[in-house]
């Protein structure tokens, strides 16, 4: 009888012990499932906005270019670029750092998809850089992106306006992503391949969309 009541307690232990690691399995199951959903989420969030870019390259004539490109299968909206400008002499006055001389956004509005922009550095500027960008993606959420970092959701409505008190409109907020928190604005609307547009219309490019980077 002794037997066979220890038997049943165990029996009994090693059941409770089977039920819990079940039960433990089936939350981190669920945990890692949801955590794969989130991500699986947030990149499809990012599906457009990551084949977004900008960048300058110097030429064989020691001239600085700027680029902007869409690589998305899909049209991007309120495309807004920041750039700076500025001379040797500029820089000699105390103006170093990342961006010295002028520095201004261009509004450029919608930017087809598959297509490139090309900026020219303005006049006799000795220094031409792309700070960076923001956009509105087709599913309307504002993105932006400040040089080479990392993609930054913008809490802002598209419907906001290009200038707007406190950095709530977009090229304010644009703005103070890029340059940082200043109230020296300077934007300036450019249509590409407009009549008094000193940007040329997009290229299109060859090799773009969901299966391309």
């Amino acid at each position: 009888m002794l037997i066979a009541t220890m038997i049943a307690t165990f029996v009994a232990a090693g059941g409770l012990v089977a039920s819990a690691w079940t039960g433990y399995y089936q939350v981190k199951t669920s945990q890692d499932q949801l955590a794969q959903s989130k991500e699986d989420s947030e990149k499809e969030l990012q599906s457009q906005a990551s084949r977004v870019s900008s960048w300058t390259m110097e030429g064989k004539s020691g001239k600085t270019t700027g680029y902007f490109a869409n690589r998305s299968l899909d049209p991007i909206s309120q495309v807004t670029i920041g750039v700076a400008t500025g001379s040797d002499s500029e820089t000699n006055k105390g103006q170093e750092g990342l961006y010295p001389g002028e520095k201004q956004l261009l509004d450029l509005r919608d930017v087809p998809p598959c297509s490139i922009i090309t900026i020219w550095t303005p006049g006799n500027a000795n220094h031409f850089a792309v700070a960076g960008f923001s956009f509105v993606d087709v599913r309307g959420q504002r993105w932006g992106r400040a040089g080479y970092k990392p993609l930054k959701a913008m809490d802002l409505p598209a419907a906001a306006p290009i200038m707007g008190d406190n950095g709530h409109g977009q090229g304010s907020a644009t703005w103070k992503l890029l340059f940082g928190d200043t109230d020296q604005q300077s934007l300036a609307v450019e249509r590409p391949g407009s009549t008094f547009s000193n940007i040329p219309p997009p290229k299109p490019l060859k090799d773009c969309g969901a299966d391309k980077n």
